[in-house]
């Protein structure tokens, strides 16, 4: 078989969410106490990054979730 025959490799899935959307995520899926401890270790661009990423993404689809939790 020459090289050109072969069967081209699936494309890799990308991500539904950047990595600042799925942390994100992540800390909305968090109870309070539990957010509110890993958001007081953050820098203050930090907070404003996740918290624009939160009002951007409203209500969590469970796509979402789910991609959120594999990392």
């Amino acid at each position: 078989m020459t090289p050109d025959m072969l069967p081209m490799p699936a494309p890799a899935a990308s991500p539904l969410l950047s990595r600042v959307d799925r942390a994100a995520v992540f800390l909305m899926l968090l109870g309070d106490e539990e957010a509110t401890g890993l958001l007081a270790r953050l820098s203050p661009a930090e907070l404003e990054k996740l918290g624009a990423a939160m009002m951007a993404l409203g209500e969590i689809e469970t796509p979402h979730m789910a991609e959120a939790l594999a990392d």
